[in-house]
């Protein structure tokens, strides 16, 4: 598959000298899709959802985070921000229709 990764703004595009570079990269395969908790999040946020989380592989379990030394996230989860992203009934979290791609600033 090629194309560019909404999550991230990987684009697949033929490198300088015009040769087709190879892979797949989509939201699906990306590193960065890692979310935050929703269990977690503080009671104002527009996606907190009450009750606990049963998940084995969430988020809120891991321990020091390489990067900062804290616990229950991971170094590529990303921030929940309204403007980018949406959230159905399922708590499944989707990208915004025209939405900018992530910076440094959203991890």
């Amino acid at each position: 598959m090629t194309g560019k990764c909404l999550l991230c703004g990987f684009d697949l595009v033929p490198d300088d000298n015009g040769n087709k570079k190879t892979g797949s990269h989509s939201q699906r395969t990306c590193v960065f899709r890692s979310w935050p908790c929703i269990n977690a999040l503080p009671a104002d946020h527009p996606f907190h959802k009450e009750g606990r989380c049963f998940t084995a592989e969430c988020a809120h379990l891991e321990k020091n985070c390489p990067k900062c030394n804290k616990d229950g996230h991971r170094v590529n989860t990303l921030r929940l921000d309204p403007s980018r992203l949406n959230i159905d009934n399922k708590a499944n979290i989707t990208r915004r229709r025209g939405a900018p791609a992530p910076h440094q600033v959203r991890f």
